[in-house]
Protein backbone atom coordinates (compact mmCIF):
# COMPACT_ATOMS: atom_id res chain seq x y z
CA UNK A 1 0.00 0.00 0.00
CA UNK A 2 1.44 3.39 -0.97
CA UNK A 3 1.01 6.55 1.06
CA UNK A 4 -2.04 7.67 -0.95
CA UNK A 5 -4.00 4.40 -0.79
CA UNK A 6 -5.42 5.11 2.65
CA UNK A 7 -6.49 8.60 1.70
CA UNK A 8 -8.36 7.40 -1.40
CA UNK A 9 -9.88 4.49 0.50
CA UNK A 10 -11.25 6.91 3.09
CA UNK A 11 -12.39 9.39 0.46
CA UNK A 12 -14.22 6.69 -1.54
CA UNK A 13 -16.50 6.07 1.45
CA UNK A 14 -17.19 9.77 2.08
CA UNK A 15 -20.23 11.96 1.34
CA UNK A 16 -18.36 14.05 -1.27
CA UNK A 17 -17.43 10.89 -3.15
CA UNK A 18 -21.07 9.80 -3.25
CA UNK A 19 -22.00 13.21 -4.63
CA UNK A 20 -19.41 12.85 -7.38
CA UNK A 21 -20.83 9.43 -8.23
CA UNK A 22 -24.15 11.11 -8.99
CA UNK A 23 -22.58 14.11 -10.70
CA UNK A 24 -18.97 13.55 -11.80
CA UNK A 25 -16.15 15.88 -12.73
CA UNK A 26 -16.02 16.66 -16.46
CA UNK A 27 -12.39 17.03 -17.54
CA UNK A 28 -12.12 18.92 -20.86
CA UNK A 29 -8.90 18.93 -22.84
CA UNK A 30 -8.00 19.34 -26.52
CA UNK A 31 -5.70 16.31 -26.40
CA UNK A 32 -5.40 12.98 -24.58
CA UNK A 33 -2.57 10.46 -24.75
CA UNK A 34 -4.30 7.12 -24.23
CA UNK A 35 -2.95 3.62 -24.75
CA UNK A 36 -3.99 0.02 -24.29
CA UNK A 37 -2.62 -1.00 -20.89
CA UNK A 38 -3.34 -4.64 -21.69
CA UNK A 39 -0.90 -4.65 -24.59
CA UNK A 40 2.50 -6.15 -23.69
CA UNK A 41 5.42 -3.73 -23.69
CA UNK A 42 6.70 -3.27 -27.20
CA UNK A 43 9.84 -1.90 -28.74
CA UNK A 44 10.06 1.89 -29.10
CA UNK A 45 9.20 1.84 -32.79
CA UNK A 46 5.80 0.33 -32.13
CA UNK A 47 3.13 2.93 -31.48
CA UNK A 48 0.79 1.78 -28.76
CA UNK A 49 -0.79 5.16 -28.09
CA UNK A 50 -3.83 6.95 -29.44
CA UNK A 51 -2.58 9.77 -31.65
CA UNK A 52 -4.95 12.39 -30.26
CA UNK A 53 -2.26 14.49 -28.64
CA UNK A 54 0.64 16.76 -29.59
CA UNK A 55 2.77 16.95 -26.47
CA UNK A 56 2.95 17.33 -22.73
CA UNK A 57 -0.60 18.61 -22.26
CA UNK A 58 -2.08 15.45 -23.77
CA UNK A 59 0.35 13.20 -21.93
CA UNK A 60 -0.65 14.78 -18.62
CA UNK A 61 -4.35 14.46 -19.47
CA UNK A 62 -3.85 10.77 -20.20
CA UNK A 63 -2.11 10.33 -16.85
CA UNK A 64 -5.06 11.98 -15.09
CA UNK A 65 -7.50 9.62 -16.81
CA UNK A 66 -5.48 6.55 -15.81
CA UNK A 67 -5.16 7.73 -12.23
CA UNK A 68 -8.88 8.47 -11.93
CA UNK A 69 -9.56 4.97 -13.27
CA UNK A 70 -7.12 3.35 -10.83
CA UNK A 71 -8.60 5.30 -7.89
CA UNK A 72 -12.24 4.80 -9.00
CA UNK A 73 -12.78 8.55 -9.02
CA UNK A 74 -15.94 9.65 -10.88
CA UNK A 75 -14.54 11.58 -13.83
CA UNK A 76 -15.41 11.84 -17.51
CA UNK A 77 -12.99 13.13 -20.14
CA UNK A 78 -14.03 15.18 -23.18
CA UNK A 79 -11.71 15.92 -26.08
CA UNK A 80 -11.45 15.78 -29.87
CA UNK A 81 -10.84 12.94 -32.32
CA UNK A 82 -8.45 13.98 -35.09
CA UNK A 83 -9.48 12.08 -38.20
CA UNK A 84 -6.16 12.58 -40.04
CA UNK A 85 -4.62 10.28 -37.45
CA UNK A 86 -6.75 7.24 -38.22
CA UNK A 87 -3.71 4.95 -38.19
CA UNK A 88 -3.55 4.80 -34.43
CA UNK A 89 -1.84 1.48 -33.84
CA UNK A 90 -3.10 -1.15 -31.49
CA UNK A 91 -4.96 1.41 -29.40
CA UNK A 92 -7.53 2.03 -32.14
CA UNK A 93 -9.35 -1.16 -31.28
CA UNK A 94 -10.34 0.44 -27.97
CA UNK A 95 -12.40 3.13 -29.69
CA UNK A 96 -16.07 2.79 -30.46
CA UNK A 97 -18.62 5.22 -31.83
CA UNK A 98 -21.16 6.44 -29.29
CA UNK A 99 -24.50 4.86 -30.20
CA UNK A 100 -27.95 4.79 -28.64
CA UNK A 101 -29.67 1.60 -27.46
CA UNK A 102 -30.98 1.06 -30.98
CA UNK A 103 -27.40 1.21 -32.31
CA UNK A 104 -28.02 4.52 -34.02
CA UNK A 105 -25.26 7.12 -34.04
CA UNK A 106 -25.72 9.72 -31.31
CA UNK A 107 -25.19 13.25 -32.58
CA UNK A 108 -25.70 16.74 -31.24
CA UNK A 109 -26.10 19.94 -33.21
CA UNK A 110 -24.21 23.14 -32.57
CA UNK A 111 -24.60 26.54 -34.23
CA UNK A 112 -21.67 27.74 -36.30
CA UNK A 113 -21.70 30.98 -38.30
CA UNK A 114 -25.03 30.93 -40.17
CA UNK A 115 -25.63 27.19 -39.99
CA UNK A 116 -25.82 24.19 -37.69
CA UNK A 117 -23.40 21.28 -37.80
CA UNK A 118 -23.55 17.79 -36.34
CA UNK A 119 -21.08 16.40 -33.83
CA UNK A 120 -20.60 12.71 -32.97
CA UNK A 121 -18.12 11.06 -30.64
CA UNK A 122 -15.88 8.08 -30.11
CA UNK A 123 -15.67 6.57 -26.64
CA UNK A 124 -12.52 5.32 -24.96
CA UNK A 125 -13.29 3.45 -21.73
CA UNK A 126 -10.43 3.39 -19.21
CA UNK A 127 -11.45 0.93 -16.46
CA UNK A 128 -14.82 2.59 -15.98
CA UNK A 129 -13.72 6.16 -16.79
CA UNK A 130 -15.08 7.25 -20.20
CA UNK A 131 -13.30 9.66 -22.52
CA UNK A 132 -15.46 11.09 -25.31
CA UNK A 133 -13.57 12.28 -28.38
CA UNK A 134 -15.74 14.54 -30.54
CA UNK A 135 -15.71 14.47 -34.33
CA UNK A 136 -17.37 16.37 -37.16
CA UNK A 137 -16.14 13.85 -39.75
CA UNK A 138 -19.55 12.23 -40.33
CA UNK A 139 -21.88 12.02 -43.34
CA UNK A 140 -24.36 14.53 -41.87
CA UNK A 141 -21.88 17.35 -42.47
CA UNK A 142 -20.65 18.85 -45.72
CA UNK A 143 -16.92 18.49 -46.57
CA UNK A 144 -15.84 21.84 -45.10
CA UNK A 145 -17.38 20.98 -41.75
CA UNK A 146 -16.20 17.39 -41.78
CA UNK A 147 -12.64 18.71 -41.87
CA UNK A 148 -12.98 20.85 -38.72
CA UNK A 149 -11.65 18.07 -36.49
CA UNK A 150 -9.22 16.64 -39.04
CA UNK A 151 -5.93 17.67 -37.38
CA UNK A 152 -4.72 18.86 -34.00
CA UNK A 153 -3.98 22.56 -33.56
CA UNK A 154 -4.38 23.65 -37.21
CA UNK A 155 -2.51 26.75 -38.33
CA UNK A 156 -5.68 28.18 -39.90
CA UNK A 157 -7.11 30.48 -37.22
CA UNK A 158 -10.74 30.01 -38.20
CA UNK A 159 -10.51 26.22 -38.21
CA UNK A 160 -8.72 26.39 -34.85
CA UNK A 161 -11.56 28.50 -33.44
CA UNK A 162 -14.17 26.17 -34.88
CA UNK A 163 -12.47 23.19 -33.25
CA UNK A 164 -12.71 24.95 -29.91
CA UNK A 165 -16.38 25.74 -30.53
CA UNK A 166 -16.96 22.04 -31.21
CA UNK A 167 -15.10 21.09 -28.02
CA UNK A 168 -16.86 23.57 -25.75
CA UNK A 169 -20.40 23.62 -27.11
CA UNK A 170 -20.51 20.11 -28.50
CA UNK A 171 -18.90 18.57 -25.42
CA UNK A 172 -21.52 19.82 -22.99
CA UNK A 173 -24.40 18.98 -25.33
CA UNK A 174 -23.13 15.43 -25.75
CA UNK A 175 -22.89 14.93 -21.98
CA UNK A 176 -26.44 16.19 -21.57
CA UNK A 177 -27.75 13.78 -24.23
CA UNK A 178 -25.93 10.94 -22.48
CA UNK A 179 -27.55 11.86 -19.16
CA UNK A 180 -24.28 12.99 -17.57
CA UNK A 181 -24.70 16.13 -15.47
CA UNK A 182 -21.32 17.11 -13.99
CA UNK A 183 -20.93 18.87 -10.68
CA UNK A 184 -17.60 20.36 -11.81
CA UNK A 185 -16.29 21.39 -15.21
CA UNK A 186 -12.50 21.35 -15.36
CA UNK A 187 -10.93 23.26 -18.25
CA UNK A 188 -7.48 21.78 -18.77
CA UNK A 189 -5.94 24.74 -20.63
CA UNK A 190 -7.98 27.36 -22.49
CA UNK A 191 -8.89 25.42 -25.65
CA UNK A 192 -12.24 24.41 -24.13
CA UNK A 193 -13.05 27.87 -22.74
CA UNK A 194 -16.23 28.24 -24.79
CA UNK A 195 -17.68 25.49 -22.63
CA UNK A 196 -18.23 28.27 -20.06
CA UNK A 197 -20.47 30.15 -22.51
CA UNK A 198 -22.46 26.99 -23.20
CA UNK A 199 -22.91 26.43 -19.44
CA UNK A 200 -24.25 29.99 -19.18
CA UNK A 201 -26.70 29.30 -22.01
CA UNK A 202 -27.77 26.08 -20.32
CA UNK A 203 -28.39 27.86 -17.00
CA UNK A 204 -30.42 30.58 -18.72
CA UNK A 205 -32.57 27.99 -20.45
CA UNK A 206 -33.04 25.69 -17.45
CA UNK A 207 -33.68 28.37 -14.82
CA UNK A 208 -35.22 31.09 -17.00
CA UNK A 209 -32.75 33.65 -15.65
CA UNK A 210 -30.94 36.53 -17.35
CA UNK A 211 -27.42 36.38 -18.76
CA UNK A 212 -25.67 38.08 -15.83
CA UNK A 213 -27.21 35.83 -13.19
CA UNK A 214 -26.53 32.72 -15.26
CA UNK A 215 -22.92 33.79 -15.69
CA UNK A 216 -22.39 33.89 -11.91
CA UNK A 217 -24.04 30.50 -11.43
CA UNK A 218 -21.94 28.94 -14.20
CA UNK A 219 -18.77 30.39 -12.73
CA UNK A 220 -19.28 28.50 -9.47
CA UNK A 221 -18.84 25.17 -11.28
CA UNK A 222 -15.78 25.89 -13.44
CA UNK A 223 -12.11 25.12 -12.72
CA UNK A 224 -9.33 26.34 -15.00
CA UNK A 225 -5.83 24.87 -15.09
CA UNK A 226 -3.40 27.05 -17.03
CA UNK A 227 -0.31 25.33 -18.42
CA UNK A 228 1.63 27.96 -20.27
CA UNK A 229 2.42 31.64 -19.97
CA UNK A 230 3.71 31.93 -23.53
CA UNK A 231 1.63 33.91 -26.03
CA UNK A 232 1.83 31.00 -28.51
CA UNK A 233 0.19 28.70 -25.98
CA UNK A 234 -2.71 31.05 -25.30
CA UNK A 235 -5.17 31.12 -28.20
CA UNK A 236 -6.12 34.60 -29.34
CA UNK A 237 -8.56 35.42 -32.15
CA UNK A 238 -9.88 38.63 -33.65
CA UNK A 239 -13.16 39.77 -32.16
CA UNK A 240 -14.63 39.89 -35.66
CA UNK A 241 -13.74 36.24 -36.29
CA UNK A 242 -15.26 35.14 -32.99
CA UNK A 243 -18.37 37.25 -33.58
CA UNK A 244 -18.88 35.81 -37.07
CA UNK A 245 -18.61 32.22 -35.81
CA UNK A 246 -20.82 32.76 -32.74
CA UNK A 247 -23.52 34.93 -34.33
CA UNK A 248 -26.05 32.13 -34.66
CA UNK A 249 -25.22 30.88 -31.17
CA UNK A 250 -25.87 34.38 -29.77
CA UNK A 251 -29.22 34.50 -31.56
CA UNK A 252 -30.24 31.17 -30.03
CA UNK A 253 -29.05 32.41 -26.66
CA UNK A 254 -30.89 35.74 -27.12
CA UNK A 255 -27.78 37.60 -26.00
CA UNK A 256 -26.02 40.16 -28.25
CA UNK A 257 -22.84 38.66 -29.65
CA UNK A 258 -20.80 41.62 -28.39
CA UNK A 259 -21.84 40.73 -24.81
CA UNK A 260 -20.45 37.24 -25.29
CA UNK A 261 -17.27 38.42 -26.97
CA UNK A 262 -16.68 40.97 -24.23
CA UNK A 263 -16.08 38.15 -21.74
CA UNK A 264 -12.88 37.17 -23.57
CA UNK A 265 -11.76 40.67 -24.55
CA UNK A 266 -8.11 41.58 -24.14
CA UNK A 267 -8.14 45.10 -22.70
CA UNK A 268 -7.44 47.93 -25.10
CA UNK A 269 -7.50 45.66 -28.13
CA UNK A 270 -9.82 44.01 -30.60
CA UNK A 271 -8.64 40.54 -29.60
CA UNK A 272 -10.53 37.69 -27.97
CA UNK A 273 -8.46 35.50 -25.65
CA UNK A 274 -9.45 31.99 -24.59
CA UNK A 275 -7.22 32.42 -21.57
CA UNK A 276 -8.94 35.63 -20.48
CA UNK A 277 -12.34 34.01 -20.98
CA UNK A 278 -11.27 31.11 -18.76
CA UNK A 279 -9.76 33.37 -16.09
CA UNK A 280 -12.92 35.49 -15.89
CA UNK A 281 -15.37 32.61 -15.77
CA UNK A 282 -13.58 30.14 -13.50
CA UNK A 283 -14.28 29.81 -9.80
CA UNK A 284 -10.69 28.70 -9.15
CA UNK A 285 -7.56 28.84 -11.30
CA UNK A 286 -4.42 26.84 -10.72
CA UNK A 287 -0.94 26.85 -12.16
CA UNK A 288 0.94 23.57 -12.64
CA UNK A 289 3.87 24.28 -10.32
CA UNK A 290 4.49 26.70 -7.48
CA UNK A 291 6.94 28.70 -9.60
CA UNK A 292 4.52 28.75 -12.54
CA UNK A 293 1.69 30.04 -10.34
CA UNK A 294 3.90 32.89 -9.06
CA UNK A 295 4.82 33.89 -12.62
CA UNK A 296 1.17 33.75 -13.71
CA UNK A 297 0.10 36.12 -10.95
CA UNK A 298 2.71 38.61 -12.17
CA UNK A 299 1.03 38.54 -15.61
CA UNK A 300 -2.59 38.47 -14.40
CA UNK A 301 -2.60 40.16 -10.97
CA UNK A 302 -6.40 40.49 -11.00
CA UNK A 303 -6.83 36.73 -11.20
CA UNK A 304 -5.27 34.96 -8.18
CA UNK A 305 -3.96 31.46 -8.83
CA UNK A 306 -3.06 28.58 -6.58
CA UNK A 307 -0.21 26.23 -7.35
CA UNK A 308 -0.85 22.51 -7.75
CA UNK A 309 2.28 20.95 -9.14
CA UNK A 310 1.88 18.37 -11.88
CA UNK A 311 2.62 14.70 -11.28
CA UNK A 312 3.09 11.57 -13.36
CA UNK A 313 1.26 8.27 -13.41
CA UNK A 314 3.77 5.89 -11.87
CA UNK A 315 2.29 2.79 -13.48
CA UNK A 316 2.64 4.33 -16.94
CA UNK A 317 6.16 5.69 -16.66
CA UNK A 318 7.98 3.30 -14.31
CA UNK A 319 10.05 1.03 -16.53
CA UNK A 320 12.16 -0.45 -13.68
CA UNK A 321 9.74 -3.18 -12.71
CA UNK A 322 10.42 -2.45 -9.05
CA UNK A 323 7.37 -3.13 -6.90
CA UNK A 324 6.69 -1.77 -3.45
CA UNK A 325 7.98 1.35 -1.72
CA UNK A 326 10.14 -0.63 0.68
CA UNK A 327 12.16 -2.23 -2.12
CA UNK A 328 12.40 0.97 -4.16
CA UNK A 329 15.09 2.59 -2.12
CA UNK A 330 17.04 -0.16 -0.39
CA UNK A 331 20.43 -1.69 -1.18
CA UNK A 332 18.73 -4.74 -2.64
CA UNK A 333 16.23 -2.90 -4.80
CA UNK A 334 18.02 -3.84 -7.98
CA UNK A 335 17.46 -0.36 -9.39
CA UNK A 336 20.88 -0.26 -11.05
CA UNK A 337 20.37 -3.63 -12.75
CA UNK A 338 16.91 -2.69 -13.98
CA UNK A 339 18.15 0.63 -15.27
CA UNK A 340 20.92 -1.16 -17.15
CA UNK A 341 18.37 -3.48 -18.76
CA UNK A 342 16.38 -0.45 -19.95
CA UNK A 343 19.59 1.03 -21.28
CA UNK A 344 20.30 -2.14 -23.27
CA UNK A 345 16.82 -2.00 -24.83
CA UNK A 346 17.32 1.63 -25.82
CA UNK A 347 20.76 0.98 -27.31
CA UNK A 348 19.38 -1.94 -29.29
CA UNK A 349 16.76 0.36 -30.77
CA UNK A 350 19.39 3.03 -31.51
CA UNK A 351 21.44 0.45 -33.38
CA UNK A 352 18.44 -0.66 -35.39
CA UNK A 353 17.46 2.87 -36.40
CA UNK A 354 20.86 4.54 -36.82
CA UNK A 355 23.39 1.73 -37.17
CA UNK A 356 25.29 3.07 -34.15
CA UNK A 357 26.51 0.31 -31.84
CA UNK A 358 27.39 1.80 -28.46
CA UNK A 359 28.75 0.07 -25.37
CA UNK A 360 26.30 -0.27 -22.51
CA UNK A 361 28.99 0.87 -20.05
CA UNK A 362 29.44 4.26 -21.73
CA UNK A 363 27.73 7.27 -20.23
CA UNK A 364 24.51 7.90 -22.18
CA UNK A 365 22.88 11.35 -22.23
CA UNK A 366 19.51 12.23 -23.75
CA UNK A 367 17.48 15.28 -24.78
CA UNK A 368 13.91 14.59 -25.88
CA UNK A 369 10.77 16.76 -25.97
CA UNK A 370 8.87 19.13 -28.26
CA UNK A 371 11.14 21.34 -30.36
CA UNK A 372 10.29 24.92 -29.50
CA UNK A 373 12.43 27.99 -28.86
CA UNK A 374 12.00 28.40 -25.10
CA UNK A 375 13.14 24.79 -24.48
CA UNK A 376 16.47 25.72 -26.14
CA UNK A 377 17.18 22.48 -28.00
CA UNK A 378 20.35 23.95 -29.55
CA UNK A 379 21.81 24.88 -26.17
CA UNK A 380 23.67 21.59 -25.78
CA UNK A 381 25.35 22.27 -29.14
CA UNK A 382 26.71 25.59 -27.87
CA UNK A 383 30.28 24.68 -28.86
CA UNK A 384 30.11 21.72 -31.23
CA UNK A 385 33.86 21.19 -31.48
CA UNK A 386 34.30 21.10 -27.72
CA UNK A 387 31.23 18.91 -27.31
CA UNK A 388 32.59 16.44 -29.85
CA UNK A 389 35.94 16.32 -28.07
CA UNK A 390 34.30 15.60 -24.71
CA UNK A 391 32.01 12.92 -26.13
CA UNK A 392 34.90 11.21 -27.90
CA UNK A 393 37.11 10.96 -24.80
CA UNK A 394 38.44 7.40 -25.16
CA UNK A 395 38.93 6.97 -21.43
CA UNK A 396 35.50 8.27 -20.39
CA UNK A 397 33.30 8.13 -23.49
CA UNK A 398 29.86 9.74 -23.60
CA UNK A 399 27.14 9.29 -26.18
CA UNK A 400 24.18 11.58 -26.91
CA UNK A 401 20.65 10.77 -28.09
CA UNK A 402 18.54 13.66 -29.37
CA UNK A 403 14.82 13.35 -30.15
CA UNK A 404 11.80 15.57 -30.59
CA UNK A 405 9.54 17.16 -33.15
CA UNK A 406 8.14 20.67 -33.62
CA UNK A 407 4.53 21.48 -34.28
CA UNK A 408 3.92 21.18 -38.07
CA UNK A 409 2.98 24.87 -38.21
CA UNK A 410 6.05 26.01 -36.26
CA UNK A 411 8.45 27.16 -38.98
CA UNK A 412 11.07 28.28 -36.46
CA UNK A 413 10.96 24.91 -34.73
CA UNK A 414 11.26 23.03 -38.02
CA UNK A 415 14.23 25.15 -39.01
CA UNK A 416 15.91 24.63 -35.64
CA UNK A 417 15.46 20.85 -35.86
CA UNK A 418 16.93 20.83 -39.38
CA UNK A 419 20.00 22.69 -38.09
CA UNK A 420 20.44 20.23 -35.22
CA UNK A 421 20.10 17.23 -37.51
CA UNK A 422 22.74 18.72 -39.81
CA UNK A 423 25.12 19.27 -36.86
CA UNK A 424 24.72 15.67 -35.77
CA UNK A 425 25.11 14.35 -39.31
CA UNK A 426 28.20 16.35 -40.24
CA UNK A 427 30.10 16.81 -36.97
CA UNK A 428 28.88 14.30 -34.39
CA UNK A 429 27.71 11.30 -36.38
CA UNK A 430 29.94 8.86 -34.47
CA UNK A 431 28.98 10.04 -30.98
CA UNK A 432 25.41 11.36 -31.29
CA UNK A 433 22.21 10.39 -33.05
CA UNK A 434 18.76 11.73 -33.79
CA UNK A 435 15.76 9.44 -33.27
CA UNK A 436 12.91 10.26 -35.68
CA UNK A 437 9.18 9.83 -35.10
CA UNK A 438 9.35 10.87 -31.47
CA UNK A 439 6.32 9.50 -29.64
CA UNK A 440 5.04 8.25 -26.32
CA UNK A 441 6.94 4.97 -26.42
CA UNK A 442 10.25 6.44 -27.56
CA UNK A 443 9.98 9.09 -24.84
CA UNK A 444 9.39 6.39 -22.23
CA UNK A 445 12.33 4.36 -23.49
CA UNK A 446 14.66 7.37 -23.43
CA UNK A 447 13.87 8.59 -19.92
CA UNK A 448 14.30 5.03 -18.64
CA UNK A 449 17.41 4.10 -20.63
CA UNK A 450 19.57 7.21 -20.55
CA UNK A 451 21.95 7.75 -17.65
CA UNK A 452 21.65 11.54 -17.83
CA UNK A 453 18.61 13.61 -18.87
CA UNK A 454 19.20 17.09 -20.26
CA UNK A 455 16.68 19.88 -19.68
CA UNK A 456 17.54 23.38 -20.90
CA UNK A 457 14.43 25.64 -20.90
CA UNK A 458 14.55 29.38 -20.30
CA UNK A 459 13.73 29.85 -16.62
CA UNK A 460 10.19 31.12 -16.22
CA UNK A 461 8.85 29.53 -19.40
CA UNK A 462 8.56 25.80 -18.60
CA UNK A 463 5.40 25.53 -16.54
CA UNK A 464 6.22 22.16 -15.01
CA UNK A 465 8.19 19.88 -17.35
CA UNK A 466 7.27 16.32 -16.44
CA UNK A 467 9.93 14.59 -18.59
CA UNK A 468 12.36 15.26 -15.75
CA UNK A 469 9.97 13.54 -13.31
CA UNK A 470 9.82 10.48 -15.55
CA UNK A 471 13.59 10.37 -15.82
CA UNK A 472 14.07 10.55 -12.05
CA UNK A 473 11.48 7.83 -11.48
CA UNK A 474 13.61 5.50 -13.58
CA UNK A 475 16.92 6.31 -11.95
CA UNK A 476 18.11 8.78 -14.58
CA UNK A 477 20.00 11.80 -13.26
CA UNK A 478 19.40 15.36 -14.44
CA UNK A 479 21.42 18.20 -15.88
CA UNK A 480 18.85 20.99 -15.88
CA UNK A 481 17.98 24.62 -15.41
CA UNK A 482 15.85 25.54 -12.38
CA UNK A 483 12.51 25.91 -14.09
CA UNK A 484 8.98 24.73 -13.43
CA UNK A 485 8.63 22.15 -10.67
CA UNK A 486 12.42 21.85 -10.34
CA UNK A 487 12.40 25.12 -8.41
CA UNK A 488 10.85 23.08 -5.57
CA UNK A 489 13.77 20.66 -5.03
CA UNK A 490 17.52 20.57 -4.53
CA UNK A 491 18.65 19.77 -8.05
CA UNK A 492 22.20 18.95 -7.06
CA UNK A 493 20.96 16.12 -4.84
CA UNK A 494 19.67 14.30 -7.93
CA UNK A 495 21.94 15.69 -10.64
CA UNK A 496 23.50 18.97 -11.68
CA UNK A 497 22.00 22.44 -11.98
CA UNK A 498 22.62 24.45 -15.16
CA UNK A 499 22.59 28.23 -15.10
CA UNK A 500 19.95 30.08 -17.09
CA UNK A 501 22.35 32.43 -18.87
CA UNK A 502 24.28 29.77 -20.81
CA UNK A 503 23.13 26.22 -20.00
CA UNK A 504 25.02 24.74 -22.95
CA UNK A 505 28.39 26.00 -21.70
CA UNK A 506 27.51 24.92 -18.16
CA UNK A 507 26.61 21.46 -19.39
CA UNK A 508 29.94 20.98 -21.16
CA UNK A 509 31.88 22.24 -18.15
CA UNK A 510 30.01 19.93 -15.79
CA UNK A 511 30.18 16.99 -18.18
CA UNK A 512 33.92 17.35 -18.58
CA UNK A 513 34.84 18.11 -14.99
CA UNK A 514 32.22 16.43 -12.78
CA UNK A 515 29.59 14.26 -14.45
CA UNK A 516 31.90 11.88 -16.31
CA UNK A 517 34.23 11.58 -13.35
CA UNK A 518 31.42 10.61 -11.02
CA UNK A 519 29.82 8.19 -13.46
CA UNK A 520 33.02 6.33 -14.23
CA UNK A 521 34.09 6.36 -10.61
CA UNK A 522 31.04 4.72 -9.14
CA UNK A 523 28.19 4.68 -11.60
CA UNK A 524 28.12 1.13 -12.88
CA UNK A 525 28.03 -1.24 -9.96
CA UNK A 526 28.99 0.36 -6.65
CA UNK A 527 25.74 0.66 -4.68
CA UNK A 528 27.45 2.94 -2.21
CA UNK A 529 28.54 5.31 -4.96
CA UNK A 530 27.26 8.87 -5.29
CA UNK A 531 25.74 8.22 -8.73
CA UNK A 532 23.57 5.42 -7.46
CA UNK A 533 22.73 7.36 -4.33
CA UNK A 534 21.38 10.11 -6.55
CA UNK A 535 19.43 7.56 -8.62
CA UNK A 536 17.66 6.29 -5.54
CA UNK A 537 17.12 9.78 -4.11
CA UNK A 538 15.53 10.99 -7.34
CA UNK A 539 13.19 8.04 -7.48
CA UNK A 540 12.15 8.57 -3.87
CA UNK A 541 11.31 12.24 -4.51
CA UNK A 542 9.02 11.36 -7.43
CA UNK A 543 7.23 8.47 -5.70
CA UNK A 544 6.59 10.47 -2.54
CA UNK A 545 5.84 13.94 -3.88
CA UNK A 546 5.34 14.06 -7.64
CA UNK A 547 2.99 11.27 -8.62
CA UNK A 548 -0.36 12.03 -10.21
CA UNK A 549 -1.86 10.35 -7.11
CA UNK A 550 -0.76 13.37 -5.08
CA UNK A 551 -1.92 15.71 -7.84
CA UNK A 552 -5.41 14.16 -8.07
CA UNK A 553 -5.69 14.25 -4.27
CA UNK A 554 -4.94 17.99 -4.34
CA UNK A 555 -7.41 18.51 -7.20
CA UNK A 556 -10.11 16.85 -5.13
CA UNK A 557 -9.27 18.69 -1.91
CA UNK A 558 -8.52 22.16 -3.30
CA UNK A 559 -10.56 22.38 -6.50
CA UNK A 560 -13.47 19.93 -6.60
CA UNK A 561 -14.80 19.56 -3.05
CA UNK A 562 -15.06 23.34 -2.43
CA UNK A 563 -17.40 23.58 -5.42
CA UNK A 564 -19.84 20.90 -4.28
CA UNK A 565 -19.86 22.34 -0.74
CA UNK A 566 -21.17 25.72 -1.94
Amino acid sequence: MDQFDQWFNDFNSSDPYRKFQLRPVAYFCAEFCLFDRNTPETSPQMRRDLSSYAGGLGILAGDVIREAADRHFPLVGVGLFYSDSKDMGVAQRRLKMVLDRHLNLITVEIPLQDRRISVAAYEWLEKGVPVYLLTTDIDLNDPRDRSITSSIYPADKEKRLQQEIVLGLGGLRLLEVLGIHPAVYHLNEGHSALLAIEIIRHEMEERLIPFGEARELARRRIIFTIHTLLPAGNDVFSNDLVSANLIKFSEEMAVPVNEIVKLGLVQESNLFSMTMLSLRLAQTVNGVSQFHAKKAVEIWPDHPLIGITNGIHLGTWDRTGVDGAVDWFGQDSGLADRHLENKRKLLKYVEKITGQKWNQDWLLAGWGRRIVGYKRPKAIFHDVDRLGSILRDANQPTRLIFAGVPHPADEDGRRELAEIMEIIKTKLSDVACYLPEYNFEIAGSMVAGCDLWLNTPVVGFEASGTSTMKAMLNGTLLATTRDGWLDEIDINSIGWELGDANPGADFMDLLDKEIKLQYYSDGKSDLAGKWLQKMSAGREIIVNKYSVSRMLKEYIEKLYIPIIKE
